[in-house]
């Protein structure tokens, strides 16, 4: 419908006034008068023109003439906030269609699914769940006609042309950008003297917005969203509010949801880049990449320098998904382009550095990436893609070579290894560090990290044997030791006093190791295990007591005050002796740790070292300390091996003994350090995953294996995934860990015909227990669905009831909204089974035990029908 300026202003006048009762007042005529008056260089349309739109630039209103002839804009209003809440660089506005339509004038975009269409999407509401069916908001690729991106049709998206036959119009630039939070309520300048309670309303509400955006940038999406939302209810065509909870929500995985809001925002302002960038985002990734980059081509042609570097990265991003000849060149001219107004362009210069790759362009990859790292040593995206293109042929001699004489430096070498073992470059780190070992063999840091590349390639004789070298050959002048942690003493703890207890226990000699130490039964991939011969793993000697044989030793785990701070040096030393103990009893040489240990303790006990950088090993030593005086009986002579993979809960269960039916199942530890079941999802590339793979290669085919995994994430990776809005409750989140957790499993029993226990997460933490049988509930529930795998069933049995007045309705556990008040009650672990705070204490194995009877018994559910 059409009305006059005149009658739209009167309209606005009436409206407003009566929205603000008796705390501002607007006077019609007094208006008019100051529209007549204005000074903008915007065009003021006559009183009687006719008008069909009323456009909200974030605080300045324009009217759009219905002539389809000359486009024009006049303002009714200009913000009284500008300074504080200003506007976009740059606004286009549609003349005769409307400003929604605009998006859609590219015939290949079709039709756009807009969120305020939908009246499920409330905003404030729930959006937990796209509404609708998701086809209805992202097109398949298949339904999507796509143009030649640059054919000669088309000009070129870096040349200054227009869109054919549009009739669009230029607003003059202000001073806001789009990162900056708007009033969401526009304020009206041509009020003489606003009233004092408005002027409080729009700062109260710009402090809130700022504050959204605070949070979020801090990594607190949930608390953002629930400001955004709050304000979005006042104001819901507020674009910057939708645009903000659009880009939360693409960040969090949630592509469909963020592009209702973000297809909102676009609607409003159709020409906004970062809208545009945040929307084809969205599409890219929820893989609609050929709408993605039609829309990107319509923004492009009209953006200025600074937006069409934005819009020109996104368009290499989605090209790159369809990746051949023709587009490759697209994506070098783009990316020239970029780099030609800011050659320091982070973004374009991975781009680049990718695309090199795909066109075997490796030395240049290597260069250019080796150039951001030293600019920006702790970059993620910088060192995820330096160890993906470390490992492509012939990308370690190229890196090499650019070290030029660094390449003999052992501190360079060293940064490095550690840069492409974080991302899963195994292989490369393993030939860095053992170079940077070679050139400086007397440093500890060098060898510890080195020992933990092997570890996570399950190589533990190799680890072991660099660990001795280091320990045994260290020169007299070199042996400085760690001092006794007491004030009274003037001794150290030095490699030489380890060295002998190693050489007394065979373990030092030459050669370090014997057959007689590998596990029994671990043979190539396709052999059937055998039975274990443990006659020397976890043992005790012939002439030793079947009882308490290791319980001589108590470990005094408590830790006291700091008396004496140690030095990085003394670190590292200090942490490699724990990660030879650890080594050590992964490979089930237990009859020398409580003497070892013993030793250690010297220098290590009552010092804070969980603040320090080498809180992960001494936990490792921490835990097999207090497993220790636990071991009361010995191995047997022949057993077959049964093989935990697992976190370190697996250690609690390493060398111990379950029996069925006569036979005597030896638990072998195949621990993978630090794994969520989330890092199992395809395209992972951190180290844990790389950790994993090994550990399956290292066990044979048609093996019994118990898992156990899942706590790491109960404990930070379901709240970290809460607090990012990537899931809407416990219960969603754990699902989805969970069916990437059994999709694992399936395919080591389909192909490397293993029969999978799957152990419940152990419930040790007071402040993760109510999240741990959340997950422990839809874990059974998933695997109790497979036929081809075992649940054991006995997590219940490790826990007491919550105290009177503590019970939690299960509804109530599983809402994100209420985590803060029921993190650390309901359940307690039995007092029985406690060991460190962390661990479980091995006296639950008799637990294990029967669920392990009655899951492989012939009447079990599993093997019903």
């Amino acid at each position: 419908d059409t009305m006059a300026v005149s009658d739209l202003v009167s309209a606005f006048v009436s409206r407003y006034n009566k929205k603000y009762q008796g705390k501002a007042k607007l006077d019609a005529s007094q208006l008019r008068a100051s529209l007549s008056a204005s000074s903008s260089s915007r065009q003021v349309l006559d009183h009687d023109a006719l008008v069909s739109k009323l456009c909200d630039n974030r605080g300045d209103v324009f009217l759009i003439p219905c002539t389809a002839t000359s486009p024009s804009a006049a303002t009714a209003s200009s913000s009284a906030s500008s300074a504080s809440a200003p506007s976009s660089s740059r606004t286009t506005v549609a003349s005769s269609a409307s400003t929604s339509s605009s998006a859609t004038s590219s015939p290949a975009v079709g039709e756009r699914a807009r969120a305020s269409d939908d009246p499920t999407l409330v905003p404030g509401g729930d959006t937990s769940k796209p509404p609708g069916d998701a086809s209805s908001s992202v097109t398949s690729s298949a339904s999507v006609s796509v143009p030649p991106l640059f054919s000669s049709d088309l000009p070129h998206p870096l040349a200054p042309s227009s869109l054919s036959g549009s009739a669009h119009m230029t607003l003059p630039p202000t001073t806001a950008t789009l990162s900056t939070a708007p009033a969401p309520f526009p304020s009206i300048a041509a009020c003489p003297s606003p009233s004092p309670d408005i002027e409080d309303l729009h700062a109260t509400i710009r402090r809130f917005v700022a504050e959204a955006d605070a949070a979020h940038a801090k990594g607190n999406a949930r608390y953002a969203r629930l400001i955004y939302k709050q304000i979005l209810e006042g104001d819901p065509d507020n674009h910057y509010l939708l645009y903000k909870l659009g880009r939360l929500y693409v960040e969090a995985g949630r592509h469909e949801t963020g592009l209702l809001y973000l297809e909102r925002a676009l609607d409003l302002q159709p020409d906004e880049h970062e809208i545009v960038v945040w929307c084809a985002r969205a599409l890219r990734e929820g893989g609609n990449w050929q709408r993605a980059a039609v829309e990107i081509q319509r923004c492009i042609l009209n953006a200025e320098a600074e937006p069409q570097m934005e819009l020109s990265l996104e368009m290499v991003r989605c090209l790159r998904i369809c990746d051949n000849a023709e587009n490759r060149g697209t994506c070098s001219v783009l990316l020239m382009s970029v780099l030609q107004q800011r050659e320091d362009n982070k973004e374009a210069l991975l781009l680049l550095a990718d695309l090199d790759l795909a066109q075997g362009n490796v030395q240049r990859s290597v260069h250019v990436l080796l150039v951001l790292l030293l600019k920006q040593t702790d970059d993620k995206d910088i060192r995820r893609l330096l160890s993906k293109t470390i490992e492509w042929p012939g990308a370690l001699p190229a890196l090499l070579t650019e070290l030029g004489d660094a390449k003999d430096s052992g501190p360079a070498l060293a940064f490095l290894g550690t840069v492409v073992k974080d991302w899963g470059a195994i292989a490369a780190s393993d030939l860095l560090y053992k170079r940077a070992v070679s050139l400086c063999p007397q440093n500890a840091s060098y060898c510890l990290n080195y020992a933990h590349v092997l570890e996570i390639q399950m190589d533990y004789q190799k680890a072991l044997a660099v660990l001795c070298n280091f320990v045994c050959n260290m020169a007299p002048e070199d042996d400085v030791g760690i001092p006794y942690n007491d004030e009274c003493s003037t001794e150290r703890v030095r490699c030489s006093d380890i060295a002998k207890v190693l050489r007394e226990h065979g373990v030092g000699e030459t050669p370090l190791f014997c057959e007689k130490f590998t596990v029994a039964g671990k043979k190539k991939s396709g052999s059937a295990p055998a039975a274990a011969s443990t006659a020397s793993e976890g043992a005790a000697s012939d002439n030793e007591s079947d009882a308490g044989y290791l319980s001589r030793v108590v470990f005094p785990a408590a830790e006291g005050d700091v008396s004496s701070p140690l030095t990085q040096d003394e670190l590292d030393l200090l942490a490699l002796w724990c990660t030879l103990v650890k080594v050590l009893f992964l490979t089930g040489r237990l009859q020398i740790l409580p003497e070892l240990m013993q030793l250690i303790e010297h220098a290590r006990k009552g010092r804070q070292l969980h603040k320090t950088n080498i809180r992960n090993e001494h936990a490792y030593y921490c835990c097999i300390g207090e497993l220790i005086p636990h071991y009361t009986t010995r191995s047997p002579s022949v057993a077959t091996p049964l093989f935990v993979l697992g976190d370190s809960h697996c250690l609690s269960l390493s060398w111990r003994m379950l029996t069925r039916n006569g036979e005597r199942f030896l638990m072998v530890p195949r621990l993978v350090t630090g794994m969520k079941t989330w890092h199992l999802r395809t395209g992972c590339s951190f180290y844990p995953r790389k950790n994993f793979q090994y550990a399956v290669e290292s066990i044979p085919d048609g093996s019994m294996v118990l898992s156990i995994f899942g706590e790491i994430d109960c404990r930070e990776g379901l709240l970290v995934s809460l607090e990012k809005c990537r899931y809407e409750s416990i219960e969603e989140g754990a699902a989805v860990a969970i069916d990437i957790y059994i999709r694992a499993l399936l395919e080591l029993v389909e192909k490397r015909r293993f029969t999978i226990l799957v152990h419940p997460v152990l419930p040790v933490l007071n402040e993760t227990r109510s999240i741990v049988r959340i997950f422990n509930k839809v874990l059974r529930r998933r695997v109790s669905q497979q036929r081809s795998l075992v649940w054991l069933e006995f997590a219940e049995e490790l826990v007491d009831p919550p105290p009177k007045g503590e019970f939690i309705a299960p509804e109530v556990l599983e809402s994100v909204h209420n985590l803060p008040s029921i993190l650390g009650k309901g359940h307690t672990l039995k007092p029985q089974y406690e060991l460190d705070g962390t661990h479980m204490h091995p006296c639950y194995i008799p637990l294990l035990q029967a669920a392990f009877d009655h899951a492989l018994s012939p009447s079990s559910a599993r093997n019903e029908g």
